[in-house]
């Protein structure tokens, strides 16, 4: 009886052993296998010993001496599948296991001192090595480091240095290998380099070239034009190129041509102060040469002039006249209102550094009077205009000393932001005393305004701008006579501030 108890229990036991081992056993249905190889990017070689994973986890296996590998019983999803064996780059790649199936990966992999190899110097192209007449403004170009497949990684710096004086321009972080370089000085022996960075090594350069810009061309005219909210001068080539002379990070206005010293002169802000300052024609040295700064009620209306031999430049401080040396230095006041009214324009009679033509104004730009002074006698000669209601500006000296150019506001509007409603050019004749309105040709509704007498007297040049608020100017060219019925000549648009050469 005990025998037949104890085999009851060991057959039971075997059953349910059994039924275990059955349910623990995996539906081949459910599994693949994941088979692949390992091998050197380059050369396509073989990788023996380099450790395969995935994730999620199965099991790790290590390639044979062929560089293949192979999982068996993965189930089926979605894998990541790791190459890895030590002093080469770490490889990923996707697969999906599918039931009794096996899907194959290929990993190349790169020895990871490669990628630690700086780039191959990057080629320079353009400007060539010793090319002449290079344009101011210039497009340098360079080949790429082609050695490298991963181009998004590599910066280049260009480097472009004055030959005379060794200043560098230097341009950071340039991902193209074209960079734009605009306003490099006229007659100039420049090198240029360029250097390329992958980031991890140090910077390789390229071969150094050398190449010499442009002579400075023929000018005709100056103006002013706003640039990022500053003034910026520029010149007016024969080939009616605009060139900039001064930076737009300067706030650089009223060019002033001596032909005689041949400079141009010029006002500056300084801080919370305007100067006068000289430049060469081309833009070049440029120095600040007041120590008594400019003032007036409205730095954009002042104006300043040479003195006939271009020693000296006379510009207007409030109440005061002063004179300055062109090189800097020599200050002194040479003239004084007499009734507290402030200075705002002067105009220098070429021929006679005693003859000068004055506008002076109240606190507010009005109560204006035009009238030319001899500072030999402290005498007024000509009063050109006083009473008047309404903005007056512009005054200018012929060539021959015997008119006077300057504008009014016709309509003798007056309000705190100097706005103007019909500004027109008179000419006054200091012979006869006749005062003649030129803006014949004006359209209703603009200002005429800074107008310059051309260096023969038989032209102006001045400013027409609408009359309502933050209007374009343009820069236009008229025959001094009114009567001839010829029309103006636009010279150059978005611009102010004209001046002959």
């Amino acid at each position: 009886m005990k025998n037949k108890q104890l085999l009851f229990l060991i057959l039971a036991f075997l059953g349910v052993f059994h039924y275990g081992c059955e349910e623990d056993t995996i539906d081949e249905s459910e599994i693949g296998n994941i088979t692949g190889s390992v091998v050197i990017k380059d050369d396509k070689s073989p990788i023996a010993n380099a450790k395969i994973s995935t994730n999620p986890a199965t099991s790790t296996v290590f390639t044979d001496d062929f560089g293949q590998f192979i999982l068996e019983g993965v189930s089926v999803g979605e894998y990541s599948v790791q190459a890895k064996k030590e002093g080469l780059t770490a490889n990923f790649e996707g697969v999906t296991v599918q039931a009794n199936s096996s899907v194959n990966v290929i990993f190349e992999m790169e020895n990871e001192a490669i990628l630690n190899t700086p780039p191959k110097a990057p080629e320079p192209l353009l400007p060539q090595d010793n090319q002449v007449d290079v344009s101011n403004n210039f497009e340098f170009v360079w080949a790429k480091s082609t050695d490298r497949e991963d181009q998004e990684s590599l910066t280049y710096t260009l480097e472009i240095r004055d030959a005379q004086n060794q200043e560098v321009l230097r341009f950071e972080n340039i991902t193209d290998t074209i960079k734009q370089i605009d306003n490099l000085q006229f007659s100039k022996q420049y090198f240029w380099q360029v250097s390329v960075s992958d980031g991890v090594n140090d910077a390789v350069r390229s071969e150094l070239f050398t190449f010499k810009t442009a002579d400075f061309p023929v000018i005709t005219n100056y103006f002013v034009k706003n640039v990022n909210g500053n003034n910026v001068i520029y010149a007016l080539s024969e080939d009616e190129d605009e060139i900039q002379l001064t930076s737009e990070n300067y706030n650089s206005f009223r060019p002033r041509k001596n032909n005689g010293v041949n400079k141009i002169a010029f006002m500056r802000s300084v801080g919370a102060q305007t100067h006068l300052f000289t430049m060469n024609p081309d833009g070049s040295d440029q120095q600040q040469i007041s120590s008594i700064p400019i003032g007036g009620f409205n730095m954009e209306m002042v104006d300043f002039d040479w003195t006939s031999n271009g020693n000296a430049l006379v510009y207007p401080n409030f109440t005061n006249l002063f004179q300055v040396n062109y090189t800097g230095g020599g200050t002194q006041a040479i003239y004084q209102t007499s009734d507290g009214s402030l200075v705002t324009e002067v105009a220098v009679y070429e021929n006679d550094n005693s003859k000068i033509a004055l506008i002076t104004n109240d606190n507010s730009g009005y109560n204006a009077k035009v009238f030319v002074y001899d500072l030999t006698t402290n005498l007024v000669t000509h009063m050109i205009q006083q009473n008047l209601p309404g903005a007056v500006g512009g005054i200018d000296f012929s060539p021959a000393g015997n008119r006077v150019l300057f504008t009014r506001d016709v309509q003798g509007f007056e309000n705190p932001n100097y706005r103007q409603l019909d500004s027109r050019i008179f000419l006054y004749n200091l012979n006869t005393q006749v005062l003649v309105d030129i803006s014949t040709e004006k359209d209703a509704g603009t200002n005429d305004l800074d107008p310059k007498f051309s260096p023969t007297g038989a032209d102006i040049i001045f400013v027409n701008v609408p009359n309502n608020l933050n209007a374009t100017p343009q820069i236009y060219i008229s025959d001094i006579n009114p009567n001839d019925n010829e029309p103006r000549f636009l010279l150059v648009d978005g611009a102010y501030m004209p001046e002959w050469k």
